[in-house]
C-alpha cells in the first residue's frame, strides 16, 4: 500500500523530521505500507507550503496517480480553501478510489470531496501531529485506519446506520454557502470541544450537533473509526 503525503495549506518546515519518524512508525507497525512525502512538502512561499499553483499541482498529481492508495494531508493551518475547488475539478477516476484523511484547514478539501461523492474521506490526525505530546499514538491510529480501516481507530459513540460529519467549527462556518458545502441533511455534525453532548436538530432532516472531547474522524459514517482533530466530513470519525 502507498500513502501519499501532501501539504495543501501552511508551510511544513519540519517535514524531514516528520517524514523520518512517520516512516519508522509505519515500518514497525505496518511493514507493507509505504509513506511517500510529495516533494512539494518542502516548498515555502510566505505562509504557505509553496504557491497556490504548486500546492494544487501536487495535490492533483498525487490524487490522479493510480499507484497511490490514500492521500494524507500533512498539516493544517490555512490555504487549502484557496485551491480546493480547482484541484477537485481536476481529479480523475483514480482519485475516487483513494482514502482521504485530515482535519483543521483540510476540512475545506474533505467537504468538497464529500460533496463530489467521494466515499472514503475521514476527519482525523495528520502526519505533523507526530511531533506533538502524545501525537505518536494518534498518528498510529490514523495509520491503522488508512492501512486497514481498523475499527479500533474510530471515535466512540458513532451511531450505526447514521451519517456523521466532522469539522473545525470555523471551517464549517466559512464553507457554508460555497461550492464546497456538502449536503449535511440528516447528519450528525461532530466538532472538537471540552465535553460531549448531543442536541437534536429542530427538524427531522436537520443536522444534529455533537460536541466531542476528542477530534473525530468523520464523513458519511457507516462504521466506527476514532481518530483525530478538525476537518471536514469523513466516512468515519477517528479519535486522538
Amino acid at each position: 500500500m502507498r500513502i501519499a503525503v501532501v501539504a495543501p495549506s501552511s508551510r511544513f518546515d519540519d517535514w524531514r523530521e516528520v517524514e523520518a519518524r512517520l516512516s519508522a512508525l509505519a515500518a514497525a507497525a505496518h511493514p507493507g505500507v509505504e509513506i511517500a512525502f510529495h516533494p512539494q512538502c518542502g516548498l515555502a512561499d510566505g505562509h504557505f507550503a509553496g504557491s497556490d499553483e504548486d500546492r494544487a499541482a501536487a495535490l492533483i498529481d498525487a490524487a490522479n496517480d493510480p499507484a497511490v492508495d490514500a492521500i494524507w494531508f500533512a498539516r493544517g493551518g490555512y490555504g487549502s480553501n484557496r485551491i480546493a475547488q480547482r484541484a477537485i475539478a481536476a481529479f480523475g477516476p483514480a482519485a475516487r478510489d483513494k482514502a482521504w484523511l485530515g482535519y483543521s484547514d483540510a476540512g475545506f478539501l474533505l467537504a468538497g470531496l464529500y460533496r463530489a461523492g467521494f466515499a472514503n474521506v475521514a476527519h482525523g490526525p495528520m502526519p505533523r501531529d507526530i511531533v506533538r505530546d502524545g501525537g505518536e499514538a494518534a498518528v498510529e491510529r490514523a495509520l491503522a485506519w488508512l492501512a486497514e480501516r481498523s475499527g479500533a481507530a474510530l471515535e466512540p459513540g458513532l451511531e450505526a446506520g447514521r451519517h456523521h460529519a466532522a469539522f473545525n467549527i470555523t471551517v464549517l462556518g466559512m464553507l457554508l454557502g460555497t461550492q464546497l458545502e456538502p449536503d449535511l441533511a440528516d447528519h450528525v455534525l461532530r466538532y472538537p470541544g471540552q465535553r460531549s453532548a448531543v442536541r437534536p436538530g429542530p427538524g427531522g432532516d436537520r443536522p444534529q450537533l455533537v460536541r466531542t472531547r476528542r477530534h473525530p474522524l468523520s464523513g458519511p459514517c457507516r462504521h466506527r473509526p476514532r481518530l483525530g482533530q478538525q476537518g471536514g466530513p469523513v466516512r468515519s470519525s477517528l479519535r486522538t
